[in-house]
């Protein structure tokens, strides 16, 4: 095999590895087209074929562009540049000629790694990055040193890689933060919706079927209630089947903060809505960004489209003093028609008389004696969706329950509106921060009772506390898990694999904060800490430096003896001879051997023949008698030549 057959391979090993984080981000016709590509041009070279012509290459490159184009949409996004690099990565090997077209390659390559952080910036992203470098790095090395082997190119490539990282940490953290990243308008497509401004009977329980990461709180001051509720969005308006947002939410009283607060920082995975959601009810949201449209909800100005940081401030007693404003227009509306069985309900608790508190409660009594059931998968429901759940299938989940409930208070002339986020969380002690995933997304209703204001009131509860009480549903893929682990008595290896997640997690929130959101504000701190102790870092800075020249010093002796052979001392001490006898005007010309250069000092000083003969000679038979020079042997010369002198000169 040639060197360029081993350089070819070598360069698609390059490309796979750099463009393998994005299998599950391109379109499969993309990693389809490059690998068949990469295929083609190693059994074209294994058969001694020349590359691609221009002609051929051109409307190949043309018919790539267009299913770009064709894929796109027309809209030349960062996902659309990802997928014309890795097209034009299938296309290059097919041209290589020259040495430079390989360089350009490889530069393909490390733009193709780069970009991963487009996409994904988790920290074992990052460790995959530097060992796919490394790599690149390694090829690059072979191809400019084909002598060399690739172990030890590779190596090269990974001690270059090691000291390189220490400047890099130090720029990261010390060179001025530019407000903005050049990246930060960049959408990623991995970031999915839990929740739109609308909900049908079904979107909550298809949802919490992810197990998906939603957002990461800390709390920072205040003791967190036992029920988590974090709020997203309230939904006033009902079509029959569709509760929805409206875009003008009605006035209402602004409520008095409570005597509890509750500090927390909240990480928000990019999730492409404007919500954000807050505990309970918020009191306020720390963020230029964030906005109050009003009825305790919080959103962004634009979509969140990268992981975002905010700290909140709520309340768990919130309270109404003022309740005189009259809001039963908007939240007594109910369709014209439909759901005839569901409003004669709500019409007879009406017509009792009863206050509107216990009309709630004939209302959760409902719920709990009439044999209701809690299911991810509940029976479809007909055209009337609230008389078929209520009277009919009485299998549900949380959206049920709150849609149902909210209908029947309407009816009973309670105003009442659905409210969508997400119900409790679960706790990483590793990290000290809750985990809040898409399977605790949840629904649940308030009521406007006179003298209180709006009161939250979750039906689910009254047929499932333990959705409740015990925590985030459970995806199938982890039931399933932990089933099969039980059933054959290995359960604790999935307690054991828990805490593997939490602590994997406690580290990428550990990245998140000091790497992926390092600010200028972080920055600004880091550098006011490292001044307040400039002394004692100088002191260790010292000190570090001191062993790391001792370390670099001794592996630099040992090195130098390991290296120095044989051979390597007796030309040393050979040279040095010729040195001597050049000061004395004897020295030997390029051209001359050991030999006649004996004879020649023997002609021009024969005072020195019998010390010059005896040296000459121990050096000619060292140096040519064997196939390897002993360095015991070699050793014994230097130490005579160090010690020779001409002298006896007349």
């Amino acid at each position: 095999m040639t060197a360029e057959d081993r350089h070819l391979r070598y360069i698609i090993w390059a490309l796979f590895f750099s463009m393998l984080p994005h299998v599950f981000t391109v379109p499969p016709w993309a990693t389809g087209w490059a690998a068949a590509l990469w295929v083609l041009a190693l059994v074209r070279q294994r058969a001694g074929k020349q590359t691609f012509s221009k002609w051929l290459l051109m409307p190949l490159t043309g018919l790539g562009v267009l299913l770009v184009i064709a894929g796109s949409g027309g809209m030349f996004d960062p996902n659309a540049g990802l997928v014309l690099l890795i097209v034009m990565a299938g296309i290059k090997p097919l041209e290589i000629r020259t040495h430079r077209d390989r360089m350009i390659t490889v530069f393909i390559a490390y733009f193709s790694v780069i970009s991963t952080l487009l996409f994904n910036d988790s920290i074992y992203m990052v460790f995959y990055m530097l060992m796919a470098i490394t790599l690149i790095t390694g090829v690059m090395i072979q191809l400019n040193a084909p002598s060399r082997s690739l172990t030890s190119s590779l190596s090269k490539a990974g001690v270059m890689i090691c000291e390189s990282i220490p400047l890099m940490v130090a720029l990261f953290f010390l060179f001025p933060r530019i407000p903005d990243a050049m990246w930060g308008g960049i959408t990623s497509r991995q970031g999915t919706s839990g929740f739109s401004s609308t909900l049908t009977a079904g979107d909550i329980s298809n949802l919490v079927k992810s197990n998906k990461i939603a957002f990461r709180v800390r709390f920072t001051e205040g003791n967190p209630v036992s029920s988590l509720y974090w709020r997203g969005m309230v939904l006033p308006d009902f079509t029959g089947e569709t509760w929805r947002l409206v875009r003008d939410l009605p006035d209402e009283p602004p409520p008095d903060a409570g005597s509890d607060r509750i500090s927390y920082q909240m990480t928000l995975e990019p999730h492409r809505e404007t919500w954000l959601f807050p505990l309970d009810w918020p009191l306020g949201v720390a963020d230029p960004m964030a906005v109050n449209p009003g009825c305790g909800i919080w959103k962004t100005r634009r979509p969140v489209t990268t992981r975002f940081l905010v700290h909140g401030v709520s309340t768990s007693t919130v309270g109404w003093s003022d309740t005189s404003i009259d809001i039963s227009r908007r939240y007594l509306k109910l369709p014209v028609s439909g759901n005839p069985r569901a409003r004669a309900l709500g019409n007879t608790w009406a017509a009792t008389g009863l206050p509107p508190q216990d009309r709630v409660e004939k209302a959760l009594s409902f719920f709990s004696n009439q044999g209701f059931g809690y299911s991810l998968s509940p029976p479809a429901l007909g055209r009337d969706t609230v008389d078929a759940f209520l009277f009919t299938t009485r299998i549900g989940f949380c959206e049920h329950f709150a849609s149902s409930f909210t209908y029947l208070m309407r009816a009973a002339g309670v105003p009442a509106r659905v409210v969508v986020g997400y119900l409790g969380g679960e706790y990483n002690p590793i990290g000290d921060y809750y985990l809040i995933r898409q399977s605790d997304a949840h629904a649940w209703s308030e009521v406007w009772i006179s003298g209180s204001g709006w009161t939250r009131i979750d039906p689910t509860l009254a047929v499932a506390p333990d959705r409740v009480d015990g925590g985030p549903v459970a995806s199938d893929a982890y039931e399933a898990m932990q089933g099969l682990l039980s059933r054959f008595g290995f359960s604790e290896i999935y307690t054991a694999w828990l805490g593997v997640r939490m602590a994997l997690d406690a580290v990428q929130q550990q990245w998140s904060w000091w790497v992926i959101d390092y600010t200028q504000e972080k920055q600004m701190g880091l550098i006011t800490r490292l001044v307040d102790h400039a002394k004692q870092i100088a002191m260790g800075l010292i000190l570090i430096g001191f062993g790391i020249f001792l370390f670099t010093g001794s592996r630099y002796y040992h090195r130098r003896n390991q290296q120095m052979t044989g051979a390597a001392v007796l030309t040393a001490a050979y040279c040095l001879f010729c040195k001597k006898m050049s000061g004395i005007g004897a020295g030997k010309p390029a051209c001359m051997g050991p030999s006649d250069y004996r004879q020649a000092i023997s002609r021009m000083h024969p005072a020195l023949e019998p010390a010059v003969s005896r040296l000459l000679s121990d050096y000619i038979r060292l140096r040519y008698a064997q196939k390897q020079v002993d360095m015991k042997a070699a050793k014994i010369f230097a130490k005579q030549v160090r010690t020779f002198q001409p002298t006896g000169l007349k």
